[in-house]
């Protein structure tokens, strides 16, 4: 699996890569704006705080197979909710597990087994000091992003942000650059990048981006009980987007199967 990691980390250097206007969360959202006209769909603005199997004594019992506990945005109270299937799309780890509890009933997945990686997305305006780099005018002028390969540094890339919209790119002496950390960086960090005369922070933005990966990378199982699934299982072969949405496609797959629905199949794909 440390192949695909390592595939999946190379295209970010790529230029096929795609942007969304506006913004790549833009996709989620339009496919929960489409969800939410189907007439049978309720949507809870909320906390999830656990999901666990629910066993029933009595087989003349229809109620449903899971029960999810969660806390709305309006409320001090959690309240509970049986269903027959639930499909977990958010990372479970270590850092999250005092705000959400998985009930196994298989015991072959632990949250305590996994972490997140902590990580700053710096953007600021300014030119890079090609001087340290020993690069001429015409050079620096086609320098569009560096990787540090120097585990002592504190920064790990720079690359200069392109905007979707190429009718509205307007030629300016500062380009805005993305920086990725592994902690807060300071001004003189800043300095050993950029020309120090030029450099404007915009903003700063600490997030847990991806697994912490390790070798050999422990998986998670994509069914983690008998009725409950988890999408970013395969976020720790290689965390992006289209990883997540080879992950819902195969639940998906699964859910049919366990419902007993045909799927209509073609020779390129399945049609649900």
């Amino acid at each position: 699996m440390k192949h695909i990691l390592g595939l999946v980390s190379l295209m970010a250097a790529g230029s096929t890569l795609w942007h969304v206007q506006g913004g790549n969360y833009l996709v989620p959202k339009q496919l929960l704006q489409r969800l939410l006209q189907q007439p049978d769909v309720q949507f809870v603005n909320g906390y999830v705080k656990s999901v666990g199997e629910v066993h029933r004594i009595d087989a003349d019992d229809q109620g449903g197979n899971v029960r999810l506990s969660y806390q709305p945005n309006n409320s001090e109270l959690v309240h509970s909710v049986d269903y027959d299937y639930v499909i977990l799309a958010f990372p479970l780890h270590r850092d999250n597990i005092n705000d959400f509890v998985f009930h196994s009933t298989t015991n072959q997945f632990n949250q305590y087994d996994y972490r997140m990686q902590s990580t700053y997305a710096n953007f600021l305006k300014g030119k890079l000091d090609c001087q340290k780099y020993n690069l001429t005018n015409d050079e620096c002028e086609k320098l569009t992003a560096i990787f540090y390969t120097n585990p002592s540094l504190s920064y790990r890339c720079v690359a200069q942000q392109q905007t979707v919209n190429e009718a509205a790119v307007k030629k300016s002496p500062k380009n805005v650059y993305k920086i990725f950390s592994p902690e807060k960086l300071s001004s003189t960090d800043y300095a050993q990048v950029f020309d120090e005369s030029s450099f404007q922070l915009v903003e700063e933005i600490p997030w847990l981006a991806y697994p912490k990966y390790s070798y050999p990378q422990k998986l998670p199982p994509i069914q983690l009980d008998e009725n409950i699934f988890y999408v970013n299982a395969m976020e720790w072969s290689a965390s992006c987007m289209e990883i997540e949405v080879i992950s819902a496609r195969n639940i998906a797959m699964l859910l049919t199967k366990k419902l007993g629905i045909e799927l209509k199949r073609t020779d390129k794909h399945v049609e649900f």
